[in-house]
């Protein structure tokens, strides 16, 4: 009887020994906030060095502060998760690319342990600042009306990839380049007129602002004359409308006959007219158009000649009388009276003299 209850005794202390020494850690089993590799702790994030950065900097090596952190913790700076190191419990920094600071910005910096997140607390965020933009010159400086789309180069410091030229106050199309140049696309109503356009640079908020103006002037062309419709007036007549044919018309363009500038109508870009009348003198007339300035220019001039006035033509024979059949290309000589001539030696292809039908 004695052996039993010694050996029941045994029994009870060993198992007590047992399960006492199985449970003497469980007060210690959510352990590893200095490095464990759990992921279901919850990060915060308290405050981060710098807190600011100038908008095209290059790669930031970011300080996190807080507490949770694991060896696993990972760093997103503005949603971007970035390369990590952890450093304690306590802290962990990160490496944030250049691209992610290209332009200004409020960049949320949180902490993941796996799926948990420090964003349901206090936001921090990393400012990415726009500096103050300069122009310091335009190419080129000057545009022809009518261009179509022209790209003017903007030279300056402070560019960063949201940096928008504005022209007379309103943006347009921008392309980033470099800190130092951006290039803008002029619209066509930019350059449908003469004038100056006022180019500014303009970088949003945070930072940012507004630069000190460069112009572009929009030039009139030159305008050039290829013939006239008709090629002549007659003395004593009246009032004949002239077209004058050519290009790089525009609607403040002048017709001038021998330098004396006269009422002039603008059809298109290629054609004008004006009317001329009493002249008495037979020779030839200088035609000229003029644009005005900014730009512009005077063509070349054009004849118009002056003929006496003449009856009717009379065709007394021609030469020969007839051809065979199939024959070729041949000339025929017309004789008669009252035949007219030009005088000029403009191209033959501005006009024909009597005309045989």
């Amino acid at each position: 009887m004695r052996t039993y209850c010694l050996l029941t005794s045994f029994f009870c202390l060993g198992a007590y020994a047992l399960l006492t020494g199985c449970g003497g850690s469980s007060g210690n089993s959510g352990g590893g906030g200095n490095g464990g590799g759990g992921g279901s702790q919850a990060p915060t994030v308290t405050s981060i060095s710098p807190t600011s950065v100038m908008a095209g900097s290059g790669n930031l090596a970011l300080t996190v502060n807080g507490s949770g952190f694991l060896t696993t913790t990972t760093v997103q700076v503005g949603g971007i998760a970035d390369p990590t190191a952890y450093v304690s419990g306590t802290q962990v920094t990160a490496t944030v690319s250049a691209s992610q600071l290209a332009s200004g910005a409020q960049l949320a910096v949180i902490a993941l342990n796996g799926s948990s997140s420090s964003g349901s607390g206090t936001p921090i965020n990393l400012q990415v600042t726009n500096p103050s933009p300069t122009i310091t010159s335009v190419s080129p400086t000057n545009e022809a009306a009518g261009s179509a789309s022209p790209v003017i180069a903007v030279t300056g410091t402070g560019f960063v990839a949201s940096t928008q030229i504005q022209v007379n106050g309103s943006a347009r199309t921008t392309t980033y380049v470099s800190a130092t140049q951006v290039n803008v696309t002029l619209s066509a109503a930019d350059v449908a007129t003469p004038g100056t356009l006022s180019l500014t640079a303009v970088n949003g908020a945070p930072g940012g602002g507004t630069s000190t103006a460069a112009t572009v002037t929009v030039n009139d062309p030159v305008p050039f004359v290829t013939n006239l419709t008709p090629w002549y007036v007659l003395t004593g007549a009246g009032p004949t409308t002239v077209t004058v044919h050519g290009g790089n018309f525009v609607a403040a363009s002048t017709v001038f006959v021998n330098g004396s500038s006269v009422p002039t109508t603008y059809v298109s870009a290629s054609q004008l007219t004006f009317a001329i009348a009493n002249q008495s003198a037979v020779g030839f007339l200088a035609i000229t158009v003029s644009n005005p300035a900014p730009g512009g220019g005077t063509s070349a001039a054009g004849s118009l000649e002056v003929l006496v006035p003449t009856t009717a033509p009379v065709i007394s024979s021609v030469s020969p009388t007839q051809f065979a059949a199939g024959s070729g290309a041949s000339s025929i000589l017309v004789y008669g009276s009252n035949f007219i001539q030009q005088l000029s030696t403009s191209p033959s292809s501005w006009v024909s003299t009597s005309t045989v039908l």
